[in-house]
This record gives C-alpha cells, sequence and structure tokens, in this order.
C-alpha cells in the first residue's frame, strides 16, 4: 500500500517483539485522549497494568493484517498510522488515518478477525493492552463504560462517517473537509493546526477520497493559486482558515 517503501514489510507487531512500558501513563503526553490512559486516571495512572506494552516500529510496518484475532487494542502514541481494505481487484480503499491517542482497532469486539490492514506512516510508537484487561477497567465504574462507549463513536466517526459524507460531495469539497478534518485532529492531539506534513501519499489521499492521485494534486494547487494554503512538497500551510472553512459549509 505505501507506494514509497523500498523493501517489503517485515517488522509486524504479531512477532511479539513488544517492550513493558515501565512509565504507564501518568506522564504520557497524549494521556487527555488515549482510552487507556483515561480509563487508569479513574483508577490510578500509576498502578500496574499488566498487559500494557509498547513498540517502536518503522515507516511502512505492518501493525494490523485481516487474519489477525482480536485479542488487543492498539493505540497511537507517537506518529501515525493508516486503515485499509485491499480489494479481491487488488485495489485498496484507505478507510482512515490515525494520529496521537487514536485507537485502532476497538469495534470487533467478539474476538473475530480484524476487517482491513493498518500499516505505520512514518516512525511511530504504537501502545498495546489486552482487550479482556480494558473492558475490565472500563466495566469498573460507569464513567469508564461512559469512556468506552465514547471511544467507540470516535472511532466510528473517525474511520467510516467521512465516507458517508463524501458521497454527497465533489471532490473539491472532499479535499477540503479534509484538510479542516485534519487540521482539528492534530489540534485535538496538541499540534499545530495552522502548518503541517500529510504524512500519507497523494496517492493514500486519493484512495481515501475516492479519486485519482493526479486530481489532488491538482486541487491542492487550485486552493493555493487562490491563497487560501500554500504546499510544498508534504507540508501544508493553511493561510485563511475561515475562507477555507466557509467553502466547506457552504457545500454541507
Amino acid at each position: 500500500m505505501n507506494r514509497e517503501a523500498s523493501s517489503p514489510i517485515s517488522n509486524t507487531l504479531s512477532t511479539g517483539h513488544w517492550r513493558a512500558d515501565p512509565r504507564g501513563c501518568a506522564d504520557c503526553g497524549i494521556r487527555q485522549r488515549c482510552i487507556v490512559a483515561r480509563l487508569r486516571t479513574l483508577a490510578s495512572p500509576r498502578a500496574p497494568c499488566a498487559s500494557l506494552r509498547r513498540h517502536r516500529v518503522s515507516r511502512g510496518a505492518s501493525i494490523l493484517r485481516p487474519d489477525d484475532p482480536h485479542q488487543t487494542v492498539y493505540v497511537v502514541k507517537s506518529g501515525s498510522a493508516m486503515s485499509y481494505l485491499a480489494t479481491a481487484e487488488g485495489l485498496e480503499h484507505v478507510l482512515g488515518f490515525a494520529l496521537p491517542g487514536d485507537t485502532l482497532r476497538i469495534l470487533d469486539v467478539d474476538g473475530g478477525d480484524t476487517l482491513c490492514d493498518t500499516q505505520a506512516l512514518e516512525t511511530s510508537e504504537i501502545c498495546s493492552i489486552r482487550f479482556s484487561e480494558l473492558t475490565a477497567l472500563a466495566g469498573a465504574s460507569d464513567e469508564g463504560l461512559d469512556l468506552l462507549f465514547e471511544a467507540i463513536n470516535e472511532f466510528v466517526a473517525r474511520q467510516y462517517l467521512p465516507h458517508v459524507c463524501n458521497g454527497k460531495r465533489d471532490i473539491e469539497q472532499r479535499i477540503e473537509k479534509f484538510l479542516i478534518d485534519y487540521s482539528d485532529r492534530l489540534a485535538d492531539s496538541g499540534f499545530r493546526s495552522d502548518e503541517f506534513a500529510l504524512k500519507m501519499t497523494r496517492y493514500n489521499i486519493a484512495r481515501y477520497l475516492g479519486t485519482a492521485p493526479e486530481t489532488v494534486s491538482r486541487k491542492l494547487s487550485l486552493l493555493q493559486q487562490s491563497g487560501i494554503i500554500s504546499v510544498r512538497g508534504k507540508n501544508v500551510r493553511i493561510n485563511d482558515r475561515s475562507r477555507l472553512t466557509g467553502r466547506v459549509n457552504a457545500a454541507a
């Protein structure tokens, strides 16, 4: 899927090369967004968490595969990842992009297999916790259950809702909405939201929005010519957020 990768993907999380994270969640920079950290805070953020692990993965590494059984929940600690479906025709349909604090899998809670592939877009750190331990944390209080349902709703909104809404927009409006949403999510994660790097390729964005890479590049160039954004390689700067937001809202 990663068109820039020069070697086969061999660094997978299924190999078991995890290490315990002695620092836990108390000092983590994304603890306000991470479902694991938020649930642990309800109890004690420094209390032992037997299955909590942290792993560093390289760009292009496979994090989840369709045949991986659902025993573990993964959260992006740093970096970013991409989820996609491979079709029988050999095409890929990108479902979404995960940023720090986002869960990579939380829905298939019945022990079934993962439906999609998930790949690191850059060198990233991924935290894992056994699903049984996560649900035990959530079930300890009504507030914990509320947090778990909130995390599930956020996952659905990020992974599936945009594809429903994209069907009602033309490609220019989809790209504008993508930039606003990505900027907002960066802000939620504590990062700069007016200037950022798109870690995914134009091909990835095109497969997410349902168009061609050339169309993505052309529409970004048009937005740059209008002065709304500046683009340099993968780096994007939003020069006029009010105009960009206005165009998105006008199309809603």
